[in-house]
């Protein structure tokens, strides 16, 4: 944890993290509606209720990580590969899991950190390196700790968790509107956000429920909106790996 007790790296990095993560979040809104990114508005109120929101989350998640990475080296096979599970899943499957269509993309999820845990131990049993990694755990065993801490806290590993975390906050906006069903309507169409004086519509289907492309805008002033609850189907969601159904859907809309 060295690098983060250089209070330089903070002080540049967080400003600039709490302001992406805050776009990224009303990004993945955005893309589950439909709307370009292009109508993004951050007001300054917004960005400092959810900055205060952000860093806790982060602190707290990162702490987690350096826990669970410790679990991995320092304990037995059984406890290093449930952690390793753990970490992969909250890496890789999560964020997924967040914006997942339908329950088999949900539960499809769970899959490629399992396959990424049984390939890494494949090849832990093939090179050998388990039985030498117990060896210099147990001759020196506060080195362990300290390695763990370098590799985590290095430029690369911070820089991946930086990026990740940007698409996390992503997933967090485009599947809490994928799973709450309280919205704003002005009519028959949804707000969506406001864009200065002028509220972003969007009509949906009324059989299906889903959310039609075109965006409307409709200027703030007198206008009428009430609360709502439509069932909507949005864009921007994980539905798993292609079935032929939807690969011969897919082929049919290059068509035309």
């Amino acid at each position: 944890m060295k690098i983060l007790k250089k209070d330089a790296y903070v002080v540049a990095a967080a400003p600039a993290f709490v302001f992406l993560s805050v776009y990224f979040y009303e990004w993945g809104r955005f893309s589950f509606y439909k709307v370009p990114p292009l109508f993004i508005s951050l007001p300054t109120t917004r960005l400092l209720m959810a900055g205060v929101a952000i860093a806790f989350f982060f602190v707290v998640l990162f702490s987690f990580l350096r826990g669970v990475i410790r679990r991995m080296r320092g304990s037995g096979k059984v406890a290093s590969v449930l952690s390793g599970y753990l970490a992969a899943y909250l890496i890789f499957g999560f964020p997924l899991a967040l914006i997942s269509v339908s329950y088999l993309a949900f539960l499809s999820t769970f899959i490629i950190p399992a396959i990424l845990v049984a390939m890494n131990e494949l090849t832990e049993f093939l090179d050998g390196s388990r039985i030498q990694t117990d060896e210099n755990n147990a001759a020196n065993p506060k080195d362990d700790s300290s390695g763990d801490q370098d590799a985590i806290a290095s430029p690369g590993s911070l820089t991946f968790i930086f990026v990740w975390g940007l698409f996390l906050i992503f997933c967090f906006g485009n599947g809490q509107e994928r799973v709450l069903r309280g919205n704003v309507c002005f009519g028959d169409k949804i707000v969506v956000a406001v864009y200065g004086d002028q509220l972003i519509l969007k009509s949906f289907d009324k059989n299906n429920g889903e959310i039609t492309d075109p965006v409307n805008f409709y200027s703030v002033e007198n206008a009428e909106v009430k609360a709502c609850h439509p069932t909507i189907v949005g864009g921007g969601g994980f539905s798993g790996w292609p079935s032929k159904g939807s690969a011969k859907a897919a082929d049919e809309d290059s068509k035309e």
